[in-house]
């Protein structure tokens, strides 16, 4: 029907391009177009947020924001589209990263440390102000504009981990190879993703693959 559909850093964890892939646009050309462009285009911070490493990684989120907002708007400018979708990540990752630092009733809360971040989230909520504004700029007054979110945000002191239910009330079986039973018996002593983490991100052993599989 003559329809043209633009879309900018539609992701889920099931359509990740791979982390070593040097192409992730289509076509193949654009990715060089846009770092001619604009620069090299960030899909994630390139800084780890880590425990002294909190100032860091909000520049890194302003500079990812801030490399979607002109890529999205050169795109916009220069290629032609009926629809255009774009996702901004940095609203998502401010508030699992500094949290804690913005609400008093959270139980890691430290008044200090809020004096130093607990502006972070309202500062990338002003700067996806000035996105919006921006690309509301490029548009005119017969384009229809759809914002919306996935979900909402806020404190996370609790979880439940379905697997050790189901394990612990029988509906849940760990396989009988080696492997299995291995990194079962790890899990029994504590040797999680998550209580390692602190351990491996405090002294700096953390590869590629594993700062973008592991959630801070």
């Amino acid at each position: 029907f003559g329809f043209r559909f633009r879309f900018l850093n539609l992701w889920d964890k099931c359509i990740f391009p791979p982390l070593e892939a040097e192409i992730y646009t289509y076509p193949k050309d654009l990715k060089n177009e846009i770092e001619t462009q604009i620069g090299e285009y960030r899909i994630f911070p390139q800084v780890l947020f880590r425990k002294g490493n909190e100032a860091a990684y909000l520049e890194d989120l302003h500079r990812t924001l801030e490399t979607r907002y002109k890529t999205t708007r050169y795109l916009m400018r220069n290629k032609p589209w009926s629809l255009f979708a774009v996702v901004f990540g940095a609203t998502d990752w401010v508030m699992h990263a500094y949290w804690k630092y913005h609400d008093p009733q959270h139980p890691r809360y430290d008044a200090n440390e809020a004096q130093k971040y607990g502006h972070a989230i309202r500062s990338i909520y002003e700067h996806i102000d000035e996105v919006v504004k921006g690309l509301l700029e490029e548009i005119d007054d017969h384009t229809y504009v759809i914002i919306m979110s996935d979900h909402g945000a806020g404190p996370a002191v609790a979880k439940s981990m379905l697997n050790n239910w189901l394990l612990n009330i029988g509906l849940l079986k760990i396989k009988r190879t080696p492997v299995s039973q291995i990194k079962y018996l790890l899990f029994r002593m504590g040797f999680t993703p998550e209580n390692i983490y602190p351990w491996v991100s405090k002294f700096k052993l953390l590869n590629v693959r594993l700062k973008r599989t592991l959630d801070p």
